[in-house]
């Protein structure tokens, strides 16, 4: 899952930068960002080694680990200087922007969890025993057979208390007393 985080991150990165050579020289963006010839090299060369890094799982965690240490270094020497490495202009929406790529390229990379990992991909596959396990042809994910949920755990009509899936809970027909087909 980290790859797909590399490559999203990459992608983002390297159209901001790309974008930020277009901007124009005033207006409110302009003014807040205070985008240059090398904040915008910056967040290129940032995005190329993030899309570079998704060759891999351990590939794409290392250099989240490696952009978000420079990132943090960077916003960190903006907040002692007017300009970071002496050419980008330290304003506060710079040091934000930096700030935050470094804590998520940080949680990226250090976490033990992948980026958008859901509760689905953290469940263990020894929670379920092996032989109530079979493969969805369509989709060939996991299904969990009915054998291995505990009876107890089936939800009850509560009406009729009936277990919705048994053939019992198939309303009968008053005039045939036979099961009405669906």
């Amino acid at each position: 899952m980290n790859k797909q985080c590399a490559v999203g991150f990459g992608a983002l990165l390297l159209v901001w930068g790309i974008v930020g050579f277009f901007l124009p020289d005033s207006g409110m963006i302009t003014e807040a960002v205070a985008p240059s010839l090398w904040s915008n090299l910056l967040y290129v060369v940032t995005g190329v080694a993030w899309l570079a890094s998704s060759s891999s799982e351990e590939a794409s965690k290392m250099g989240a680990r490696v952009i978000g240490v420079v990132y943090a270094l960077l916003a960190l020497s903006g907040l002692f200087t007017d300009e970071i490495l002496g050419v980008i202009q330290a304003t506060l929406t710079n040091e934000i922007i930096m700030g935050v790529l470094a804590l998520v390229s940080l949680c990226t990379g250090f976490s033990k969890c992948s980026c958008g990992a859901t509760s689905k991909d953290l469940v263990s596959k020894d929670a379920v025993p092996n032989d109530s396990v079979s493969k969805d042809p369509i989709s060939n994910e996991d299904l969990v057979s009915k054998d291995a949920v505990p009876s107890d755990s089936v939800s009850k009509d509560p009406i009729s208390t009936k277990d919705p899936v048994s053939q019992d809970s198939v309303p009968k027909d008053p005039v045939s007393n036979k099961d009405e087909q669906a």
